[in-house]
Formats: structure tokens, C-alpha cells, sequence
């Protein structure tokens, strides 16, 4: 099977899979938790690249999908009933839903602005745009 590459869109340089995702605390929230952005950069351009930004709240939203589905898991390995099964599921994709909705929000409160340009496909895997799974979420921030 052929590893994908990512290929910086502004210098054309490949960006190394070593140490690719780095986290920072970009923000307190109103509470005074932190505020998280998860990125990466060019090597070679130092091109940044943001992934997602979480809160606290996300965090325990995930925390919270995370047990939903060792739940489902459990199920499964003890053959629960179908109806409680389809509980779980239904609990798991509104939870997905509320996650994308959330994520989307603090993107733009917290990777847009002024200093930020927002691309879709701004990162090109094979020298096709990323738009799939995790990279969906993939916006170009460009430092002045």
C-alpha cells in the first residue's frame, strides 16, 4: 500500500510525517480553560496549518463519545439487545453532529480573523486537495 504524501501547497515541499501535529493553548476560555489548536507546519516554508481547535467543553463531548462507544463494543462482545444498541448509536451520532457543529464554531472564533486566510484544500495530498476525514477540517493560517 502507497503512503499518501502531504505536499504544502505554498512551497510544493513535502511535509514529513515525523512529529507531524503539535498542540498549543492559543486561548482561555470564559471559565479560564484552555483553549487548544492542533496544527502543523511546512518544514520548509514554516506554512501553518490548523487541524482543530477544542475546548473544554469538546474535549468532555469526546471524552463522552469515546465511553459511548466502549459501550457499544461491550455490546457487541455480549450480544446486548438491538434496541439498546440502537440507543447507543443514535446517542453517538447526535453527539457526532453537536462535535462537527462545535468544532466549526470555535475554528472560526479562534483560527479566523483578520491575520488568517481560510482555504479549503489548502493542504494537497498526491496533488489532490484534502477534503476527507481529518483533513476536511485542514485550513491554511499563513504568518505575517
Amino acid at each position: 500500500m502507497e503512503r499518501k504524501k502531504i505536499i504544502c501547497d505554498k512551497c510544493g515541499e513535502e511535509i514529513g510525517r515525523m512529529n507531524l501535529l503539535k498542540d498549543r493553548v492559543i486561548a482561555k476560555d470564559r471559565a479560564g480553560a484552555a483553549v487548544t489548536e492542533r496544527f502543523f507546519e511546512c518544514p520548509a516554508c514554516r506554512t501553518h496549518y490548523t487541524v482543530t481547535v477544542t475546548d473544554r467543553e469538546m474535549r468532555l463531548m469526546i471524552q463522552k463519545r469515546e465511553q459511548l462507544m466502549k459501550k457499544v463494543n461491550s455490546l457487541l462482545r455480549v450480544g446486548g439487545s438491538k434496541e439498546r444498541m440502537q440507543q447507543l448509536l443514535d446517542a453517538d451520532e447526535k453527539l457526532k453532529e453537536d462535535l462537527k457543529s462545535r468544532a466549526d464554531r470555535l475554528k472560526g472564533e479562534y483560527a479566523g480573523g483578520d491575520r488568517v486566510r481560510h482555504e479549503r484544500g489548502g493542504c494537497r495530498r498526491n496533488g489532490a486537495a484534502i477534503s476527507e476525514g481529518m483533513h476536511n477540517v485542514i485550513r491554511r493560517r499563513e504568518r505575517r
